[in-house]
């Protein structure tokens, strides 16, 4: 697109130029935007290893039948599935204390996103709770948000 612009020609045809002009744009801050948050991803790398590392850890307490972390971006998920007796305050706990899982370099670059839910029956569809809650870069703990 850039050495369309760059011929002699391109504007003898406003019309079609102009378009050209703010599709050309509009790619220019997509890709910005993706550089953006993909800025300082390569400082704060957390290796695959690394959030296996902390589901084992979380998935030693007792309270919890499993536990994955996964990241993809600059987001980290975090999904708790908790044993049919852990009470939603306990479930909690358990997910704040993951936090002390992460160095504060990575507490202050990345969002984190956690997925609570509670095993009730043998059918894993039959759920005690679901509970929500984020931690941005800027606040030092996790909103809840029941849902």
């Amino acid at each position: 697109m850039e050495r369309e612009i760059e011929k002699q020609e391109f504007w003898n045809d406003n019309e079609r130029a102009q378009k050209i002009l703010q599709k050309n744009k509009s790619l220019k801050d997509t890709i910005e935007e993706y550089n953006s948050l993909q800025n300082g991803i390569e400082e704060v790398e957390i290796s695959k290893r690394e959030m296996s590392d902390i589901a084992d850890d979380i998935a030693k307490d007792d309270s919890v039948d499993s536990a994955k972390v996964r990241l993809q971006g600059k987001i980290i998920y975090i999904d708790i599935v908790y044993k049919k007796d852990v009470s939603k305050d306990k479930a909690k706990e358990i997910a704040v204390k993951s936090l002390d899982n992460f160095d504060k370099k990575e507490k202050e670059f990345y969002d984190f996103e956690y997925v609570l839910t509670q095993n009730v029956g043998d059918n894993k569809e039959d759920t005690g709770f679901n509970i929500t809650g984020a931690k941005t870069p800027k606040t030092d703990s996790i909103s809840f948000i029941k849902s």
